[in-house]
């Protein structure tokens, strides 16, 4: 869930808050509570993540100035039908990437599969060069592993690869820039099917 705190800007200034994903319904009703009948009427003075410390770190840090409650609300909509395993892939990526926006954040969660290596057991660098070496990827005979710095041999790879050891384990994207799925161009956001019950709460004060 994203918390959105939003300001009117006119013709006096009025503040709500608002838990996304909601329906578009509930948002129309909100920004009219702010007395705001367009788009541009209104400013997001903050952004939150309610459980995830990654996202929020990502959301507080974001330039907010042009953003909108319907971009906030698809990018909540579609981490909130995330698995749990895609869900830990996605915050490997914001740690990877580190975003910038809104934009960028909703294109990052169609790119969860292809050139996307995750490994949850892997916690350390050690850990990461012993699962480098005894898969292959490094190739070593097997007599001189005991002789090898596993540790400074995931160390290397990390600095060589968009890769990160995360508390969720390793996370490592392999995807080139112009491999990267684009589902919103910033303008036009894709159709959903919203649901018709109730969801998130709004309270102006």
């Amino acid at each position: 869930m994203i918390a959105a705190y939003i300001q009117s800007t006119a013709p006096e200034t009025r503040s709500s808050y608002i838990e996304l994903p909601t329906t578009r319904e509930n948002i129309r009703q909100n920004l009219d509570a702010l007395g705001v009948s367009d788009q541009v009427g209104y400013r997001i003075c903050a952004l939150e993540s309610c459980n995830n410390n990654t996202l929020d770190g990502c959301l507080f840090g974001m330039d907010k100035t042009g953003v909108t409650l319907e971009e906030v609300n698809f990018l909540a909509y579609r981490l909130e039908n995330l698995g749990q395993n895609d869900a830990e892939i996605y915050e490997g990526l914001l740690i990877l990437h580190s975003p910038e926006s809104v934009k960028d954040m909703i294109n990052l969660t169609a790119n969860l599969n292809g050139e996307i290596y995750f490994v949850p057991e892997i916690q350390t660098t050690k850990d990461l060069g012993g699962f480098l070496i005894e898969n292959g990827f490094v190739e070593i005979p097997q007599e001189y592993w005991k002789y090898l710095d596993y540790a400074a041999i995931g160390e290397e790879h990390l600095a060589y690869h968009t890769a990160a050891i995360t508390n969720n384990g390793y996370i490592e994207d392999g995807h080139l820039p112009e491999e990267m799925i684009e589902i919103y161009d910033g303008k036009k956001l894709p159709e959903i099917e919203w649901p018709e019950q109730n969801m998130g709460q709004e309270m102006s004060f």
